[in-house]
């Protein structure tokens, strides 16, 4: 038999095993074949260029499975049947991909691209444990199925070859290269229809856009991977220079910042609490319903409380390392690693306290080397860190993912640490009770803590009191057993609010301590949100009119995943609400000036207790396998640029009614669209140029200078 021949032998099998799966799911995917608003071509416009794709992506399997079996034969002669086994695993590497690619759409509406490879290169087994708790049945099913499509390429490669006469074997392939052609034929010629294989409709985002989008990216993962990968390369041109209206500030070293401080510095404690999944309203004080917390909720009554604040992301490795440095997290084109000794200058509260005689330490429930965090939050000032990455103790045990023998067998087998989990948080402050016990009582400290219960899936003990999930029997053995995508949003919400009141319950430990050590009335307390949360936010994902519901965070930047509460509670700072806009890089500034400490240039925030520019707009971002969305809000519009998309996605975010074909409305979107490009720009221009980091800082908008103009632009 021919190279060539055993080529197109084997090139058949694979493509048709991966055609045929194509079909079936997206005949059975939300969004496939069992929509009805869509014509036949159309349909089959959508299959087609993955069909394409698949052909190509088959034909180089082909060759490699051909080369790797010729060369077994010539080095196995006397075992000859371990010549297919390179090939059998090629083949099985493949349909893995190919149907995790699959799994991972019919839960985030997204297939694998670059970003998902990058976070499976950098938190593989974190991820594996998340899934485990969301979607245990697809860890079976994928490598169940990935197998079954393997056996059947290899099965169909040896019937082919083995038992079809040399005439079958020419019909078959003039069935397959007929096939193969029809569907080049169809993907050009369907490109070429667009008027007429969709109507427009008059939306933002109409029909015809949504039937490009799915035929581009959501129709495979062939698709989606080659789309990833050229709008990589696109969004590799660097901007030539930082956008009009920013400056990058000179650095300044740590020596001459501390000549600046004067008399007056006063030297107050500074506790930063951060929660994960914080929803405002779940503070009465905030217009919440209830009060989930109310050891919290009495602080609260006692602080300054920001009404209209904003995380800087819907993820918690962006969102978290905006707070502790007051810089804005967008700086690539994808999603950012954070390097070891990070290359670009950074200000952190705890280096600043550390010449001043403070101590600083941080505490946190959650894994602190996701997305590299600790790379950068580990910056020489905490002289303790005590994350569950690095945790000496027992990791939490959350529901079935941490009673699962077998995976524990693998885990020890592979001599992996179970650094997926989290930390209890009553762990949590049990650590930061003890660090504050060997402290003299006349020693000033900075305390940074982070509380992880209130993440998916919602952990607290078997024996703590449940006050809101009170339900019995089947709904209680679910939760119990982590399986949350089998409860309503009612059950979820309810969960997630009983894993607030533990929070709640360890943090008033905490806060007893200082109040008996008599710290407390010389502490400055700062309480806000990673991120926050969804439970039932209905997004029209692409513009079709098919509502999807939006449940946690992580991804688009939906108003309840990015809306959060902030409070501070600080000695002679009287009780009051702030309506102004705010956003987590204006914690860190807001420190300083209660502490008497000047300025930094270093900071890219304002001073939340100062008047901030009414036209300064919170700028928002996302960067996950599930979304790619730059963002900013002023007052109640938000300007969404979604780059998945390629679209921008204006919304109402007030309590009121406003309709967009107002005049103020349209020169507000035209305003919004300036400020996020130009911000867009100097960000990535500056972290663009590594040549910058040894002389400025990120560069900030100078917003006083231009008040006017901007001021009379954003109103007109």
């Amino acid at each position: 038999m021919t190279i060539l021949r055993q080529v197109a032998i084997w090139w058949a099998a694979v493509w048709l095993v991966l055609l045929a799966a194509q079909m079936l799911a997206i005949g059975t995917m939300p969004g496939g074949w069992s929509r009805n608003d869509y014509s036949m071509l159309t349909r089959t416009w959508f299959v087609s260029g993955e069909a394409v794709l698949a052909a190509l992506t088959a034909l180089v399997i082909a060759a490699l499975c051909t080369g790797s079996t010729l060369a077994g034969r010539r080095l196995m002669t006397t075992r000859p049947a371990l010549a297919r086994v390179p090939a059998a695993l090629l083949l099985l590497l493949i349909s893995l991909f190919y149907f995790a690619s699959w799994s991972l759409y019919a839960v985030l509406n997204e297939f694998i691209g670059l970003d998902a490879i990058r976070m499976l290169g950098a938190n593989g087994l974190q991820l594996l444990e998340h899934a485990q708790v969301m979607a245990a049945n697809q860890l079976v099913m994928v490598p169940l199925i990935a197998l079954i499509a393997t056996l059947t390429m290899l099965l169909l490669q040896w019937l082919i070859a083995r038992i079809a006469p040399r005439g079958q074997q020419r019909i078959l392939a003039t069935l397959v290269m007929t096939l193969a052609a029809a569907a080049v034929f169809t993907a050009l010629y369907g490109a070429t229809l667009r008027g007429r294989v969709l109507p427009v409709q008059g939306k933002m985002i109409t029909m015809e856009d949504v039937a490009f989008l799915r035929a581009s990216q959501r129709s495979g993962p062939l698709t989606f991977l080659r789309e990833d990968a050229i709008d990589a390369l696109v969004r590799q041109a660097a901007p030539v220079s930082i956008s009009e209206g920013y400056v990058s500030r000179p650095l300044v070293t740590p020596e001459a910042y501390q000549t600046r401080i004067g008399d007056e510095f006063r030297e107050l404690n500074v506790v930063i609490l951060v929660i994960e999944s914080l929803r405002p309203d779940v503070f009465e004080i905030f217009d919440g319903d209830r009060t989930a917390m109310p050891l919290l909720e009495s602080v609260a009554h006692e602080s300054v409380r920001f009404h209209d604040a904003y995380a800087a992301s819907s993820h918690s490795n962006y969102a978290d390392i905006a707070i502790v440095s007051s810089q804005y997290p967008l700086r690539s084109r994808n999603t950012h690693y954070y390097p070891e000794n990070s290359p670009y200058p950074k200000v952190m509260l705890q280096d600043v306290l550390a010449p001043l005689g403070y101590r600083s330490a941080m505490f946190s429930s959650q894994n602190e080397d996701w997305g590299g965090m600790i790379n950068f939050i580990d910056s020489g000032g905490f002289e303790t860190i005590v994350h569950a990455g690095n945790f000496q103790g027992e990791l939490r045990e959350e529901h079935v993912l941490y009673r699962n023998r077998a995976f524990e067998k693998y885990r020890r087998e592979m001599n992996l640490k179970p650094r997926g989990g989290k930390l209890d948080d009553a762990v949590t402050i049990d650590l930061a009770r003890e660090w504050l016990h060997q402290l003299d009582d006349d020693q000033p400290f900075y305390l940074h803590l982070n509380m992880q219960s209130s993440h998916l899936p919602y952990y607290v003990p078997p024996e703590f009191p449940r006050r809101f999930f009170t339900e019995q029997g089947e709904a209680l053995d679910i939760l119990r057993e982590g399986r949350l995508i089998e409860l309503t949003s009612a059950q979820m919400h309810a969960a997630y609010l009983d894993s607030l009141a533990y929070v709640d319950v360890q943090v008033a430990r905490l806060i007893d301590d200082l109040k008996q050590s008599g710290r407390w009335e010389n502490t400055v307390l700062v309480v806000t949100g990673d991120t926050a949360t969804s439970f039932d936010t209905l997004v029209d994902y692409d513009g079709d009119g098919a509502m999807t519901k939006i449940i946690g965070n992580g991804g688009m930047l939906i108003e309840d995943a990015v809306r959060i509460p902030l409070f501070v509670r600080a000695p002679e700072l009287p009780s009051r609400d702030v309506r102004q806009q705010v956003q987590h890089i204006d914690i860190l500034p807001g420190v300083f000036h209660l502490l008497g400490l000047p300025a930094h240039p270093g900071l890219q925030g304002l001073n939340p207790f100062a008047p901030i520019p009414e036209q300064r707009p919170a700028f928002l971002v996302a960067q996950t396998p599930a979304a790619t969305q730059f963002g900013a809000v002023l007052g109640d519009w938000k300007l969404i640029h979604d780059l998945d998309l390629g679209r921008h996605i204006f919304e109402y975010v007030g309590d009121g009614t406003a309709t967009p074909e107002d005049p103020a409305v349209r020169q507000r979107v035209r305003y919004l669209q300036a400020e996020l490009a130009d911000w867009v720009q100097a960000q990535l221009a500056y972290y663009d140029q590594p040549e910058l980091f040894d002389k400025f800082y990120p560069p900030v908008r100078e917003w006083h200078k231009d008040r006017n103009r901007i001021a009379s632009n954003a109103t007109e």
